[in-house]
This record gives structure tokens, sequence and C-alpha cells, in this order.
């Protein structure tokens, strides 16, 4: 696996947790990233992704105290700054229910990630970020985000994606 220099990389991560935010914080610390910044609600990071213009990344918690991290999801594809509103979205979450992912994944999440987590495991995300970034397409008014398909297929149906290079 290449090994990237991150310390020029922003993370924000959103968790209710405070032990959480904090073994996120030095596992991304561990891994080089140059900036951690933390949250605890859906509010706080859109707190922060208002105040900081340099966050790279987002982590997130689906379940965020009271609210749901589908909504903080769905409220950063929606966005109405593009530089928000493409940022990869990592969750990291202990809800592994398979309709939670696709719940979470349908919002417009970029990779899943199940707690425990491991250095490695988020090393290998964040590379998987860097190396195969998804295009975002857009579905008419329902999705907007990376695109959903990880296998390539020939398709004959009508293709309602757009590639949403200026979206």
């Amino acid at each position: 696996m290449k090994s990237y220099d991150m310390s020029a990389v922003t993370v924000l991560t959103v968790d209710p947790n405070a032990f959480m935010r904090e073994i996120l914080r030095e596992l991304l610390d561990g891994l080089g990233v140059g900036r951690i910044i933390t949250a605890r609600s859906l509010e706080h990071a859109a707190d922060r992704l208002q105040e900081d213009s340099r966050i790279d990344m987002i982590m997130t918690e689906l379940d965020l105290e009271q609210q749901d991290g589908v909504d903080l999801i769905k409220a950063i594809r929606n966005h109405r700054d593009r530089r928000i509103r493409m940022l990869p979205l990592l969750v990291v979450s202990a809800d592994t229910r398979i309709p939670r992912i696709l719940e979470s994944r349908d919002a417009g999440a970029t990779e899943f990630l199940a707690k425990p987590v491991s250095a490695e495991a988020i090393y290998k995300r964040l590379v998987q970020l860097i190396e195969r970034p998804r295009p975002f397409v857009r579905v008419g008014e329902e999705y907007f985000g990376p695109d959903r398909r990880r296998q390539m297929r020939d398709f004959t149906g009508d293709d309602r994606r757009e590639t949403a290079a200026v979206a």
C-alpha cells in the first residue's frame, strides 16, 4: 500500500461521545493527519464547516444524540456551498444494520466503516478516498452524491445519472 503524507489534510470528526472523539483524534494524529477538528452534534458540525474552509473530509457517527447522522449527510449534500457539498464523507458507526448502511449510502455517504475501528482500517479508507475518488452524480431530484455503483457493468437502460462536475 502506498504511503501518503497527510500533514496537509484537515478532518472533521462528528461523534456525540467525547471518548470516541478522542480515540478518532488519536488515530488520525497517529496517521499524520495535520488538523483534526471535532464536533459532538449536527449543529456543532455545521458551525465548524462554516467557520473553517480548510476541511478536506468528514467522519461521522450515525447516532448523534437525538439526531440522525443521515440528516448531517443530507445537509452536506444539499449545502449551498459547493466546497461543502463535495466533501468526502466517511460514516464511522457501530450501527451496522444493512438498512442503516443503505440509508447512509443513499443520503450521499462516500464510505462506511464499522466500529470498533483501527488505525489500519481508517488509513485504508483514507487511501481509497485519495486513490479512487468517486465521481459525484445527480439523479434527478432524488440523489446527489458520490456514485453509489462499486462495479461498472454494461447497462442497457436509460442512464439517468449526470456527472456533477459543476454541481
